[in-house]
């Protein structure tokens, strides 16, 4: 037998089936995610300019930082067509 917060599921003493409890998202949820994010990414920025002492290591970190800023215009064009095509879908109403 489960048990969810020390109670029989449905109240049946036989059911083996779990709900789910207070598993949705909130904002302190998608916050934290965001937060990890973002310092991974400043912790690599940091380590990669630390890098650039070395020689070949900052041939290294040139190219993260080239090969980074060349993806942000396809990222931003990624993101207005997956815009687009939701505003579609909403007008056609299928969402």
């Amino acid at each position: 037998m489960l048990r969810v917060r020390d109670e029989f599921i449905d109240g049946n003493s036989d059911s083996v089936i779990p709900t789910l409890v207070n598993k949705t998202p909130t904002f302190a949820m998608s916050y934290n995610l965001m937060m990890g994010i973002g310092i991974v990414a400043l912790s690599t920025v940091k380590i990669l300019i630390y890098l650039r002492v070395n020689e070949e290591y900052g041939l290294l970190a040139w190219l993260v930082f080239t090969t980074l800023m060349d993806t942000v215009p396809f990222t931003i064009f990624l993101c207005v067509w997956i815009l687009i095509f939701c505003v579609l879908y909403k007008i056609m109403g299928s969402l």
